[in-house]
């Protein structure tokens, strides 16, 4: 397994963000290239929703709640990769510590957690 393997559960985390904001893009295009006044107005009333749906999702990820949760959903994910750097690839090689083989799932797990947070730092610049 290679790691761009990895790299598409990311799109859990960043699709509904990347693809409001492609959506606005889009409608923004078709608010240019529009040749009638209702046509204009009714991509300018998308536009506005699509935005109102974006700051909804960057305004969900300030939630203290939602920080909460989100940092409980972590805690094990570091855990486990301080045990695999910490204990195995350091104390383990005089030790003889080692921990099995961990299934492709719970590295899409791992990976998840931790691109959520890059997603979410990016999302809280956007807020600011």
């Amino acid at each position: 397994m290679s790691f761009l393997d990895f790299l598409n559960p990311l799109k859990i985390i960043t699709g509904p963000l990347e693809s409001i904001t492609k959506a606005i893009a889009s409608v923004q295009l078709e608010k240019a290239r529009a040749q009638t006044d209702e046509k204009r107005i009714n991509a300018e009333e998308r536009v506005k929703t699509l935005e109102a749906k974006r700051d909804v999702l960057i305004a969900e990820s300030g939630d203290k709640i939602n920080r909460l949760v989100r940092a409980l959903m972590a805690i094990p994910v570091v855990i486990l990769l301080w045990k695999l750097i910490v204990f195995d690839n350091v104390f383990g090689q005089w030790l003889g510590w080692a921990t099995p083989q961990l299934s492709d799932d719970l590295w899409y797990i791992v990976l998840v957690v931790i691109g959520f947070y890059f997603v979410d730092s990016i999302a809280a610049r956007f807020k600011r």
